[in-house]
């Protein structure tokens, strides 16, 4: 005999992106100091998608350079508000403002010869359809 259970599916409200920080959804190429930041760049995905992921590279970088890649459901947009995480052992005065939460510090690690792609989640924040 199998036992059944009933189950449903429980939508909850949330906060819209914007309320969140979001910067928006917009590409952008930048360079701060010795760091080149591309924001949003498309990634095509095998249903038509794109998901945007955020790129770092040392400023100048023309060689190809190993990757680290992260993506989160919080956000790849930049640092989390550390203060409503107490008893954490993170120093933060050692990351860059560019450190998303439980992800790589692009700073660091473009400096060390990286290049890092932090990526938001499929179904959260900024995918764009096709």
């Amino acid at each position: 005999m199998t036992a059944t259970r009933e189950s449903s599916i429980i939508f909850r409200e949330g906060n819209p992106p914007e309320a969140a920080g979001w910067p928006g959804g917009e590409y952008s190429d930048e360079t701060t100091g010795n760091l080149r930041i591309r924001r949003n760049v498309p990634v095509p995905m095998r249903d038509g998608l794109n998901l945007l992921v955020d790129l770092y590279q040392s400023a100048g970088t023309t060689a190809a350079t190993p990757v680290l890649v992260a993506w989160s459901p919080y956000g790849k947009h930049g640092a989390l508000n550390w203060t409503n995480w107490s008893g954490h052992e993170v120093d933060l005065e050692r990351l860059s403002p560019y450190t998303a939460f439980e992800t790589p510090d692009p700073a660091y690690w473009a400096g060390q010869g990286y290049s890092v792609i932090l990526a938001d989640a499929r179904g959260t924040w900024a995918p764009r359809a096709t």
